[in-house]
């Protein structure tokens, strides 16, 4: 009996033994964490701005000119120049994470986006000349970047295009800058072709 005592002792001992050995001692593997996957959220409508060219004629009128309330309201695109205002129009699209690429991409189809209203896509004039290329998000501030050349149709036409790529990416209320970029230098919208 007493040998049997020890037996089990010396093999309680030798497999505790065997099972520290193994156990202790030795780094703890890493739990498995698996990151979360990102959400996207795929929109499958977004909104278009265009120009109304006789909504806001009388804008000035009404507000008596006072530059305090023609600029908040150039800032809200409610009054952009020469009496237009900034309308959406509500377009179907494939669903993507991406609507304001999605906006850019159909600015830049041309009229095809105001066909059976009576808006007007300032872009359309330059389609031949102009590319989408990408726009960058970072920090509430949207980078708008474009190729090939700008020039300028008429005295109306600057800052009607200038407010449409603006107000595509400040509708959303994370953006509050937009920096547009024509072959990778900042995009000045001046007057510099015929008069309309």
């Amino acid at each position: 009996m007493k040998n049997i005592i020890i037996v089990i002792v010396v093999l309680v001992l030798v497999g505790g033994g065997i099972w520290a050995w193994q156990n202790l001692g030795q780094p703890e593997e890493e739990p498995i964490v698996k990151e979360p996957e990102e959400e996207f959220v795929f929109i499958d409508k977004v909104m278009i701005p265009v120009i109304d060219t006789e909504g806001a004629a009388s804008f000035g009128d009404k507000v008596g000119w006072d530059p305090d309330i023609m600029r908040e309201a150039r800032e809200t695109g409610e009054y952009i120049g020469c009496a237009d205002r900034i309308v959406y129009i509500e377009k179907n699209i494939e669903p993507t994470p991406r609507p304001l690429e999605a906006i850019y991409r159909m600015l830049f189809m041309g009229d095809e986006i105001v066909e059976g209203t009576k808006y007007e896509n300032p872009i359309s004039a330059h389609i031949e000349s102009l590319e989408f290329e990408r726009v960058v998000i970072e920090n509430n501030i949207a980078r708008l970047y474009l190729s090939g050349n700008y020039i300028s149709i008429g005295t109306c036409e600057p800052p009607r295009t200038e407010a449409v790529l603006e107000f595509a990416a400040k509708q959303y209320p994370w953006i509050e800058e937009v920096e547009i970029y024509i072959d990778n230098k900042r995009a000045e919208f001046i007057h510099g072709g015929k008069d309309e």
